[in-house]
């Protein structure tokens, strides 16, 4: 899973490595990114805050039964909740570092923050959707991380799971607005993900009685 990561980065900063414009109307963002906050996100048509927690357009409620801020990349074809987002809906997400629960191994009782080992920013796949309640016409952007099995410096550590990270150089193709087959995006992201060097760093304790809480297997 991928619950909580941290975004350095500024609106200036996203707008020169991406050699975008972006409205002077993009507020500030929390610097520690967690389900249900507003979080940048770059799609085809520039920059834009949205919810960290996918409602998909076909809701007929805000809060979802189930976490919807991971999609599994092993069934993102396969489930409602994520199919139509993946074939139109696609964008990066700017991460600075992801922060992860570790039970086993050296950082055992402790999240953790990976980031690249040359404190270059990530990117990482997603997907995202609109949802307009009906009772008052508002409208949600939000989004989800896509993952997959850990990278294996992650999975040495101590976690089960990791986002997919793309390069910057993708943006246009990931992107793009058109309905892309949906079994060439997964084989998109499989050939072009990325396996960076990282380091990681206590980040904070877990809360007490964490041991009865180690996932017999991820859901994110």
């Amino acid at each position: 899973m991928c619950a909580q990561y941290i975004v350095k980065l500024q609106a200036l900063d996203l707008e020169t490595l991406f050699g975008i414009s972006i409205s002077n109307d993009i507020p500030p963002w929390l610097e520690r990114i967690t389900p249900y906050t507003s979080a940048p996100v770059l799609t085809h048509d520039g920059l834009h805050m949205m919810n960290f927690s996918l409602i998909p357009s076909w809701a007929t409620e805000k809060k979802q039964k189930f976490a919807t801020y991971n999609a599994r990349i092993e069934t993102v074809i396969e489930k409602p909740t994520w199919r139509k987002p993946f074939e139109a809906n696609r964008c990066l997400v700017p991460i600075s570092k992801f922060v992860e629960p570790i039970y086993e191994h050296e950082y055992a009782g402790n999240m953790v923050a990976f980031e690249r080992k040359d404190h270059e920013p990530l990117f990482a796949a997603g997907i995202y959707d609109h949802w307009i309640d009906k009772k008052t016409g508002e409208e949600i952007a939000s989004f989800a991380i896509l993952t997959s099995p850990a990278l294996e410096f992650v999975h040495r550590i101590g976690h089960d799971r990791s986002p997919i990270f793309l390069p910057k150089e993708s943006f246009t193709e990931w992107t793009k607005p058109e309905k892309q087959n949906p079994q060439k995006l997964v084989q998109y992201l499989r050939e072009h993900r990325l396996n960076p060097p990282l380091i990681v760093e206590k980040d904070r304790p877990m809360k007490a009685g964490w041991e009865k809480r180690k996932p017999q297997e991820s859901n994110a």
